[in-house]
């Protein structure tokens, strides 16, 4: 009982210290736009569009203390004249609005504060970069930049309209859907390797992946939930996964707590423990259904049927892919389970058609990031061995740019216009939590 009353104080704890800092960090409120005049840095790459590009920026300085401060987060909206790098140090001059965009400012680069192993990394990334975009044509190019090293950039307004339709744009960026995608291949090579050797595997491709995507912050969230539950996961500890990953969210909100208001952490979060504790229930659904065709099945007298069944059932490869399907299967569902309330919440829409679409496409998603990468690698080696991985990459992305587009053109595939209020957004996640009060009951 004591020790019950202490986990409780500790946990009231750390929400206390997180509002509290939360609400110290909430910026100044802006009424109209306002001039500005600050000295800020550049935290991640920049977002390339058509016609422009958008810079998420941390303010160092400000002449203007009432209307920006140090270390708030703000957006720049600016030309493709001139290329910018994370580390970047600008003298920025212009208009700052209510949601904190400054569009088209007077800039001055001044410096850069990368220090040597982000420039390294930067180096790194920029050569597969380079590689990807050499051998693999568009919109192929563009769709393993997002995926492999989240490189945002813009897509044909066509082809981006089908992937907010079937809700899978969040796999073109840095989130904890991908990170998760990624790990999750390798972990459920379990049923053919030890399980030991697929867990380590997942560590080494989640810190490989961190590294290819640049370091940067969504990155380095989404990264440390997955090392967190695959620890967790190789020490044997399932139990304490949940609260493991409830602990490291709550230290990123006492470091940044504007992390609230942030989607990629929101989305890395949410995904991360949806693939944790709701695929245990997915796979209970699918057990039901596979006894339930087998027991119609066995009306069916017939003796070549009967003599299939068998051979089928002592077949250890169909068997071993079977269980992988079915682990890939939960485990998609289980993510988009998780994150569904917080797209429909933010862009207004319900896909329909999403659950389907995450799990006809989601497989080849890592699929995509090795033979990108292995592209990217190759660039340097041989120019045929580059061509013959980028053949076999754009094969798995016409895959997946054909099923997006077919299933975009179903009627009534995406709702438009949805609203719900955060109370509905809450209901659902209680549900979820309950589910996992359940889950780690059971792992007890």
């Amino acid at each position: 009982m004591y020790q019950k009353r202490l986990i409780i104080l500790f946990w009231v704890s750390i929400i206390l210290v997180i509002c509290i800092r939360y609400v110290l960090s909430i910026p100044p409120q802006i009424a109209k736009s306002e001039s500005v005049e600050a000295k800020v840095v550049i935290t991640t790459f920049p977002s390339l569009k058509q016609d422009n590009q958008i810079i998420k920026a941390r303010v160092i300085s400000s002449e203007n203390a009432s209307i920006v401060v140090p270390d708030q987060n703000i957006q720049i909206l600016t030309s493709l004249y001139n290329t910018y790098q994370r580390g970047d140090v600008l003298e920025i001059v212009g208009k700052i609005n209510t949601s904190g965009f400054i569009f088209y400012p007077k800039i001055n680069k001044i410096s850069s504060q990368t220090n040597k192993i982000i420039e390294l990394i930067d180096r790194f990334r920029l050569s597969i970069e380079t590689n990807i975009r050499k051998y693999i044509p568009e919109p192929h190019s563009t769709i393993v930049e997002g995926m492999l090293l989240g490189t945002s950039r813009s897509l044909p307004t066509e082809i981006d309209q089908q992937f907010k339709t079937t809700s899978t744009t969040h796999m073109l960026v840095v989130s904890g859907f991908n990170i998760t995608l990624i790990t999750l291949l390798v972990m459920n090579l379990a049923g053919f390797v030890h399980r030991k050797i697929a867990i380590l595997s997942s560590i080494f491709a989640t810190i490989l992946f961190v590294v290819l995507a640049g370091a940067n912050p969504p990155a380095l969230r989404a990264g440390i939930m997955a090392f967190i539950v695959l620890i967790g996961q190789l020490l044997g500890k399932q139990v304490e996964t949940v609260y493991t990953l409830l602990l490291t969210a709550a230290v990123m909100l006492l470091i940044d707590p504007q992390l609230f208001n942030s989607l990629s952490f929101q989305l890395s979060f949410t995904a991360t423990l949806g693939v944790t504790t709701l695929p245990s229930y997915i796979k209970k659904f699918i057990d039901a259904s596979i006894k339930l065709s087998k027991r119609n099945l066995q009306t069916i007298k017939n003796k070549y049927f009967e003599s299939l069944k068998t051979r089928l059932s002592e077949n250890q490869f169909l068997v071993s892919s079977a269980n992988y399907l079915k682990e890939e299967l939960s485990s998609t569902l289980g993510a988009q389970l998780a994150v569904t309330p917080l797209l429909t919440k933010t862009f207004g829409t319900l896909s329909l058609i999403g659950p389907l679409a995450n799990i006809v496409v989601a497989w080849t998603v890592p699929i995509i990031m090795f033979l990108g990468l292995t592209v990217g690698l190759l660039g340097y080696i041989s120019e045929t061995l580059a061509y013959i991985f980028a053949f076999l990459t754009v094969i798995f992305t016409a895959y997946f740019l054909n099923s997006v587009s077919f299933l975009s053109s179903i009627p009534f595939a995406n709702l438009h216009d949805i609203k719900i209020s955060w109370m509905w957004v809450g209901g659902y996640y209680c549900v979820i939590g309950l589910l996992i009060i359940k889950y780690t009951e059971h792992k007890k």
